[in-house]
């Protein structure tokens, strides 16, 4: 599938679309919670799809309603399950955790991208807690033999330093016991969901001295999703070089590291207004070069690309190097795209920055959707701006994370062809 986006003005409001990571950090909770809970304003999306099977391979009962899920979650001890994660990393971590607590051999892999995920340090924090983990090379398929009973590690203290694998973890941590140290993180934002999550069903988790203290236990509740800056940042990306956009049910006390990405563009020159729980953008047709460190935030890389594309003079990005921990793999496929729209970018600091020369405008051409979502929205929203449009080709990943992209832009005025 292609995308081909016209010049266009824009001009409305969107609602933000819900959470990916929420929702599915939601799903494990439930399932590990015990009993019924309700999650409600979910995102729908594949990624979420192969997590609500993940969930019911381990025995969890997930009924699907059009504004709500409703997860059921079975006495343990659980039956081993073979789980396919597919294409999801995050659904893969969540499930060799929750692999832990299950009696017997459970084996956890995904398709070829995600058998490509490390997952070394993760098997190491679980064996130290007692679990018996064989991955392949450091990597699935990863077989985990269980169970971990509640309160089995108190006063055991795992480390952990990618987000997703912390933010596994923590679903387990006020349920087994253990304490989990924050070694350097990358991908913080994972994190900042896992605590939203748990909170939400009523854990407490103290932080002091690097170390996550499990404080209270949590058990099944209700949690309403919120929305999503990862993905509202394309659209807020739109409002700040192709017209005006409200961007409305983003809580400006949600802890997503994404949120980063307003305070970018007002540095840029954008114009912003924020209420309650929503953001308004005004393109202002002139925009500045910024510097931006996208180490915590590496899904921020491809909108900051586009609007580095578009601020006039120089723009650097550092933290490029943590882009191989999202689909987009490396700093390549980014700076190829950039170059394929007629803009100068190098790399430098032996490739962990980019330094992109804007010239408050762009031409117009075809980009690579390269497999990565984030990468095919940005780029998408790049041609509403642009001189001769952009088509975007292999682009259909776009629905793993934000289902209803498109038809949102075409909703304030954007013009998008798929062929």
């Amino acid at each position: 599938m292609n995308l081909v986006v016209k010049p266009s003005q824009i001009g409305g409001e969107i609602i933000a679309p819900s959470s990916k990571g929420h929702t599915i950090a939601a799903l494990f909770a439930s399932l590990l919670a015990g009993g019924r809970s309700k999650i409600s304003e979910p995102l729908y999306s594949r990624d979420v799809d192969t997590a609500i099977y993940a969930v019911r391979r381990f025995g969890g009962l997930v009924q699907k309603g059009e504004r709500d899920l409703i997860v059921d979650s079975p006495p343990r001890p659980w039956w081993p399950r073979v789980v396919n994660c597919r294409r999801s990393s995050t659904v893969l971590r969540h499930s060799i955790v929750t692999a832990a607590l299950a009696p017997g051999i459970s084996l956890v892999y995904g398709d070829s991208h995600t058998n490509s995920t490390p997952v070394s340090e993760l098997a190491g924090a679980l064996k130290k807690i007692g679990a018996e983990v064989v991955t392949t090379n450091g990597r699935p398929p990863v077989a985990v033999k269980g169970p971990l009973a509640r309160g089995c590690c108190e006063g055991e203290t795992v480390g952990a330093s990618d987000g997703e694998s912390l933010a596994a973890l923590l679903l387990a941590s006020p349920l087994l016991g253990f304490a989990i140290k924050r070694a350097g993180t990358h991908s913080w934002h994972h994190v900042a969901v896992a605590l939203h999550v748990l909170r939400g069903f009523g854990a407490k988790i103290s932080f002091d001295g690097g170390i996550y203290y499990p404080d209270k236990p949590y058990g099944p509740g209700a949690y309403a999703v919120p929305g999503d800056y990862v993905n509202a940042a394309p659209l807020l990306l739109a409002g700040a070089i192709a017209g005006r956009i409200t961007v409305r049910r983003l809580d400006p006390e949600d802890p997503q590291g994404e949120k980063v990405f307003l305070n970018i563009l007002a540095q840029a020159g954008a114009k912003l207004k924020a209420g309650e729980s929503s953001v308004e953008v005004v393109g202002t047709g002139s925009l500045e070069g910024f510097e931006a460190d996208v180490s915590e935030t590496p899904s921020l890389a491809p909108v900051l690309a586009v609007l580095a594309a578009y601020a006039k003079g120089r723009s650097v990005i550092k933290g490029i190097s943590h882009l191989r921990l999202k689909e987009g793999g490396n700093l390549k496929p980014l700076m190829s795209n950039l170059r394929r729209l007629k803009v100068k970018a190098k790399p430098r600091c032996g490739g962990d920055c980019l330094e992109v020369y804007g010239e408050g405008y762009v031409e117009g051409g075809t980009a690579k959707g390269y497999g990565d979502p984030r990468m095919t929205m940005a780029f998408a929203v790049a041609g509403l701006a642009s001189r001769k449009g952009v088509r975007v080709t292999g682009a259909s990943r776009y629905r793993d994370y934000y289902p209803g992209f498109v038809e949102d832009l075409r909703s304030v005025g954007a013009v998008i062809e798929a062929d």
